[in-house]
Formats: structure tokens, sequence, C-alpha cells
């Protein structure tokens, strides 16, 4: 089964294809607090293969979630960062299931201590 589909099946995920950019924020807080969520973002399933499932699952998922968490951590911290002036939020471009983010300049400068 293609990643794409479980991931934007209303079955699974209600309201799937649109963004939520705290769905599984959410997901885990209905679990009792559980720190072995199947929620978390190396976490494998049917349902979650954003890292493939099974005897295939990516054994680096946990360094690479770990990399990208650091990055992002870094740059909320060091940096000021909005859209070109007068620009918001640009339009996704979409082939049947397929989402491109449409193209935009975005402005980072360094934060004042």
């Amino acid at each position: 089964m293609p990643a794409s589909a479980a991931h934007t099946d209303e079955r699974i995920y209600p309201n799937a294809n649109e963004f939520d950019g705290f769905r599984f924020s959410k997901l885990r807080e209905t679990e009792s607090g559980s720190m072995t969520s199947k929620h978390q973002a190396v976490s494998t399933s049917s349902e979650h293969m954003f890292f493939g499932f099974g005897q295939h699952a990516c054994p680096g998922r946990f360094f690479a979630v770990n990399e990208l968490k650091t990055l992002f951590a870094h740059i909320v911290a060091t940096y000021d960062v909005k859209f070109e002036e007068g620009k918001g939020v640009p339009r996704e471009v979409c082939f049947g299931r397929l989402r491109l983010p449409g193209k935009a300049n975005v402005m980072f400068r360094t934060r004042q201590k």
C-alpha cells in the first residue's frame, strides 16, 4: 500500500487532506500520555509509514528525527523567520494525490539578543 494512501485516509486521520500541524500531537494526547505512542515520529505501522514498515523500516529513523528536531530548534532559537513582505503562504500545486508546495521567498534574520 502506498504511504500516501494511508496518510490521506479519512478513516485513519479525520480531515486527512487538510493541514493540521498538531495532528499527531492531538492523537498522542488521546493515548493517556503513553510514551510508547504509536503516533511518535519514529513509530511504524500500516497506518504510519513515513519511515517504512516492518522489517523494511528505516534503521536510521531515530537519528533522522533527532537531527530534524535539532535543526528546527536551532532555527527557532536563532532566527526570526517570515515570508517576503506583502506575500503570505503560497498555494500548493496539486497533481492528483501529489501535493507540491508553492514557491516562496522566506526571510531569515538573526535574532537580536
